[in-house]
């Protein structure tokens, strides 16, 4: 069984290889200020879990990032 740091380290890969190298991207404006434990929490679970399910290629997982 895997721990929580090698899913949140799973969840950081996936979530910058989903951004494109955007460190902004995928996040929430202050959310390290409003809920300093969510973003890890978002990270284990939905980017270090279910992202990483096989399945579908990052391609099909994410969305364009919208223009500036």
């Amino acid at each position: 069984m895997e721990s929580l740091d090698e899913r949140y380290e799973r969840g950081q890969a996936m979530r910058s290889q989903m951004a494109g190298g955007d460190p902004s991207h995928f996040t929430l404006p202050d959310i390290d200020l409003l809920a300093p434990d969510l973003r890890r929490i978002v990270d284990e679970a939905l980017f270090g879990q279910i992202w990483t399910r096989p399945g579908l290629d990052v391609k099909h997982r994410t969305c364009p990032p919208s223009p500036p």
